[in-house]
């Protein structure tokens, strides 16, 4: 352990490869004390403020990853955020750099050391394979017509009709937690900032059609 070492919680809630990653990151001189979390709710019991690193799977079996990273930049804004995952999707990835990450590999990077080095030391390191995805992103945001998923849509009907998360989640049959990244993507494709401002943007833009059931 070196001056630089930071305490570090890891979120994996496979058992054997989070053993695995576990032995891996405690060669990186920018790794401390290494505290484990296999669950969403185990992340959140923690305490945040005392981490200087978040290494963060994205799929966990009570919530989603992402979800995490506004709150342990509530308790500690300095903290280190490292996504990895399998995912190479295109919401996975916009979930995460939108929700804070400072980067985002895969969990077959040949390179994770090096990945948490870059990040301890202000770089952003982003898988080549899901780059793309952030440029093509900022070329649509620019230009052509708004395009919404279907779950996108789903979720703009509900807040039309006033749902909270909760019944959002009931009516979508999915996790509350994921409620909040439908919303963030929506917003982000919109340009809105609140539910009313969404609501108005979309029905300008004839995406919004309040008759329809969900």
């Amino acid at each position: 352990m070196t001056a630089a070492a930071v305490r570090t919680l890891l979120v994996e809630d496979h058992a054997m490869l989070r053993r695995e990653l576990r032995e891996l990151v405690t060669r990186s001189p920018y790794v401390g004390e290494v505290v484990e979390a296999a669950t969403f709710r185990q992340a959140m019991e923690t305490r945040a403020s005392s981490f200087g690193l978040l290494l963060l799977d994205i799929s966990l079996p009570d919530g989603d990853g992402p979800d995490l990273i506004p709150y342990f930049r509530s308790h500690n804004p300095e903290a280190k955020v490292l996504v990895f995952t399998v995912h190479q999707s295109e919401v996975h990835t916009l979930q995460a750099i939108e929700s804070g990450a400072d980067g985002y590999v895969m969990k077959d990077d040949p390179d994770l050391l090096g990945r948490i080095d870059q990040v301890m030391n202000g770089r952003n390191p982003v898988d080549s394979r899901v780059a793309g995805y952030l440029l093509e992103r900022f070329r649509s945001a620019h230009s052509g017509p708004v395009e919404l998923t279907p779950r996108e849509q789903q979720t703009l009907s509900g807040l039309a009709r006033g749902m909270r998360y909760d019944e959002l989640a009931a009516h979508m049959q999915v996790s509350v937690h994921t409620v909040p990244g439908y919303i963030k993507s929506l917003y982000r494709k919109l340009d809105a900032h609140s539910r009313g401002e969404a609501v108005y943007k979309a029905s300008q833009m004839g995406l919004l059609s309040l008759p329809s059931a969900i």
